[in-house]
């Protein structure tokens, strides 16, 4: 029996091989190099490769209804430019929006992350569009979207509770075995809002900051923000300055920072007392007015606050000696008393 030789088979079935995969080397080449696929002359090597271009896709395809900022800190909103999608936050999250320079914004990528620079040549910031100022529901399919307005990391905090999947994103209300950050914290409004988070019917917390959790996390969180309280309102009441304050309260023993943000511990300690030491020191100097107090002269006042965009109006209570008793009216807690 005559047998051929088998080469030309394997030489032919190889050659349709390579046709067969010459397009997929093709598209390999020209997504890692953005040209066009029609470039003329040819060329199979592909010049000046990038990965960027698998992040640009995520960037030109609208994959997005609703874009919904937690808080009003700058690494919460900073994003909306890249993506589509109707932005939703609470209104103070876009008024602070209004507030920060967007140079600003670049000094700090070009320092920390300076190949992100080229995404920034006609960066702005884009500002929530929707807005409430206390809980919203989005209806989306078969899901329903409760945003909760939990003031506590900052005045403006929103969460996010998918009931349909007892799932609810804290945001940064909730810090699971890492430092928390209480630069623009309201304490005694944290511990509040912490306690609703636990009453909710939720399996899964998403947190801003630190691994996934559940229920069972809430009691050690508020545990940590208490201690905080103590320890700063045992330095008021020590008599300490707010400087010997920073020196001497420091919790980075208890829980790491977060991968990125390590050598920001020591500065994140002294802004957390700085914060609290403001907030407590004013709501501590409640004393006993005594029998005589029928006889005192109170006049109520008024007055806007500028320090941020709110400019909410503030109302107190002042004795005829010009002592301010009581005070109400910001939403941050600044002049509250």
């Amino acid at each position: 029996m005559h047998r051929y030789p088998h080469w030309p088979i394997h030489l032919m079935l190889s050659f349709i091989s390579a046709l067969m995969l010459l397009p997929f080397v093709w598209v390999l080449k020209t997504s890692l190099t953005g040209e066009n696929i029609f470039t003329y002359p040819p060329s199979i090597l592909p010049e000046d490769p990038h990965l960027f271009y698998y992040v640009d896709v995520w960037y030109s395809i609208p994959f997005f209804r609703y874009l919904i900022n937690s808080e009003p800190h700058i690494d919460h909103f900073a994003g909306n430019y890249f993506f589509d999608g109707t932005v939703v936050a609470h209104e103070g999250t876009r008024e602070a929006v209004f507030t920060f320079p967007v140079e600003r914004l670049k000094e700090i990528i070009g320092k920390e992350y300076p190949d992100s620079l080229r995404f920034m040549d006609e960066y702005t910031f884009r500002p929530p569009s929707i807005t409430c100022s206390q809980d919203m529901q989005l209806y989306v399919g078969d899901h329903t979207f409760h945003l909760i307005h939990l003031p506590g990391h900052t005045p403006y905090q929103m969460a996010v509770y998918i009931p349909q999947e007892k799932v609810i994103f804290s945001a940064d209300n909730v810090f699971c075995n890492v430092q928390a950050w209480l630069q623009d914290a309201l304490p005694y409004q944290w511990l509040n809002s912490l306690e609703k988070i636990e009453e909710l019917d939720v399996d899964v917390i998403v947190p801003g900051h630190g691994n996934i959790c559940d229920r069972k996390y809430i009691p050690e969180m508020k545990a940590f923000i208490q201690e905080w309280i103590d320890a700063v309102l045992l330095a008021i009441k020590q008599g300490m300055s707010l400087e010997q304050a920073q020196n001497e309260i420091n919790f980075l023993d208890r829980y790491p920072m977060q991968a990125g943000v390590v050598h920001a511990g020591q500065r994140v300690q002294r802004a957390n007392v700085a914060r609290l030491y403001h907030i407590l020191h004013e709501n501590i100097r409640t004393e006993f007015r005594g029998f005589k107090v029928s006889d005192m002269t109170f006049t109520p006042k008024a007055f806007n606050c500028k320090d941020c965009p709110n400019q909410c109006e503030v109302t107190y209570v002042e004795k005829d000696d010009g002592e301010v008793i009581a005070r109400w009216g910001d939403r941050c807690g600044k002049w509250s008393m």
